[in-house]
């Protein structure tokens, strides 16, 4: 069951790649808003999307990525917690399986690709200037195709 006052979750590689498109809007542009926004979704992350981008890996996380044409405003909307019900409507637990659904498995610690995926978001964010929580993260690629 949808919840009110969210945007819908993603159902196609379209939508992923627009949302994709949005993040790299936000991080190409380092003297907006967006761009610290994006920074920030980054930092406190556990399941991403990494995709090539110029010749390196970028990473978008799930909770953004996961709703249809999401932006800064709407995903902050989404992240009040509202009078009647004491939560969010933006919630990973939903993000996720829809994410699969499209990309498949995600990858978890222990796979042979996480190892390489994990040293590559630790450049990203090394690059971005971003010290990444502490948690155990998981992930998917996107080949765009």
């Amino acid at each position: 069951m949808e919840k009110k006052n969210t945007l819908p979750l993603i159902t196609k590689k379209e939508e992923i790649f627009k949302n994709i498109t949005t993040i790299n809007k936000y991080l190409d542009n380092p003297n907006s808003i967006e761009y610290n926004y994006a920074r920030g979704l980054i930092r406190r992350g556990k399941c991403y999307i990494a995709f090539s981008y110029k010749g390196e890996y970028r990473f978008c996380p799930s909770r953004f990525i996961g709703y249809v044409n999401n932006t800064m405003e709407a995903h902050e909307y989404m992240g009040k917690k509202r009078k009647e019900t004491g939560k969010t409507t933006r919630d990973g637990k939903e993000t996720n399986p829809a994410i699969s659904a499209i990309l498949g498995d995600i990858i978890l610690v222990g796979d042979t690709k996480w190892k390489d995926l994990e040293a590559s978001f630790l450049i990203f964010c090394k690059k971005l200037g971003v010290k990444p929580y502490k948690n155990e993260r998981k992930y998917w690629k996107f080949d765009g195709s």
